[in-house]
């Protein structure tokens, strides 16, 4: 059973890391971290690091972080789990003013099939994938400002990629990403629909919303199949791993029919880097069999 935090318990973290002098002990202890761990430095090498002479001083502001952001041990001060955390925002950049990029010519063909090619541009810490000539939308969802470098359009494309499979992945599992909150699913069916299965250009999807944090990302069959240990592992038997595959490549084709309607059961024949697979969904898009179309009465 979960619980919401006190707001004052709240209030006062956020109170506590609004000085300065706190986020610099903080960063200075994550940027002290070797390979696989958070090290623990002594009280005079992490003021020496921290830059303040004052040792009065910078005890009284030790002092507010040890116990909810940072431990003293026998070797040190180190980071507590909240403070690694606050450590990791501090270097996503996600709380620091960042540069829009783009829009950047890409190869991706419009969504909409309307002969042009797709722009990706980066806005308001939101990766965009759209259209240059009808601006129909292909992807939109956040990305941190430090996870691409500067191989632009690629390493943009890459960032919002292993995003987008990450958390979709996370989400499938029930597991919001953000907050670990549990996620719900609502499909095709129930109340408020998201889609009717229909012929092209409109494909059955699910979304999954995080009860705690309200997170949500849309399902379609023919994104969700790429993550899908049922499907992958068919793929990988094949030679292809369909983790490194972006839902927007080319090397990525497919095609949806909707089989029945009640019970929902969807088909998706999907062909990557040349290797095809049926597989068929359920209305919570999850796998019923995978077949190989070459092979008369193959699939699970």
């Amino acid at each position: 059973m979960t619980t919401e935090p006190p707001v004052d318990a709240v209030s006062d973290a956020f109170a506590v890391l609004s000085d300065e002098t706190r986020l610099d002990v903080i960063r200075v202890l994550g940027d002290a971290g070797g390979t696989g761990s958070f090290d623990a430095l002594p009280f005079s090498e992490l003021r020496d690091r921290v830059g303040v002479d004052d040792s009065g001083r910078f005890s009284y502001h030790l002092d507010r972080l040890v116990g909810r952001f940072v431990e003293r041990t026998d070797r040190g001060y180190r980071l507590r789990v909240p403070g690694i955390q606050v450590y990791q925002a501090i270097q996503a950049g996600v709380y620091a003013d960042h540069e829009d990029v783009g829009p950047l010519e890409t190869d991706v063909p419009c969504p909409e099939a309307c002969g042009a090619d797709c722009v990706c541009r980066y806005e308001d810490f939101r990766f965009r994938l759209e259209c240059a000539g009808c601006e129909a939308f292909r992807v939109r969802y956040p990305v941190d400002p430090h996870a691409f470098g500067d191989d632009l359009p690629a390493d943009l494309l890459r960032a919002a990629d292993r995003r987008l499979k990450r958390d979709t992945f996370s989400m499938e599992l029930g597991f919001c990403p953000y907050c670990a909150g549990p996620v719900d699913i609502e499909y095709r069916g129930q109340r408020r629909r998201l889609r009717e299965p229909t012929e092209a250009g409109n494909p059955v999807a699910s979304r999954r919303t995080c009860r705690r944090c309200h997170w949500f990302i849309d399902f379609r069959t023919s994104v969700v199949a790429l993550i899908k240990p049922a499907v992958a592992g068919e793929f990988a038997a094949a030679g292809v791993d369909t983790f490194a595959v972006p839902q927007w490549s080319d090397a990525y084709e497919w095609e949806e029919t909707v089989l029945s309607e009640d019970p929902l059961r969807v088909e998706l024949t999907m062909t990557v880097e040349g290797v095809t697979r049926v597989v068929t969904f359920d209305g919570e898009l999850d796998v019923l069999a995978v077949r190989d179309p070459d092979e008369a009465g193959s699939g699970r």
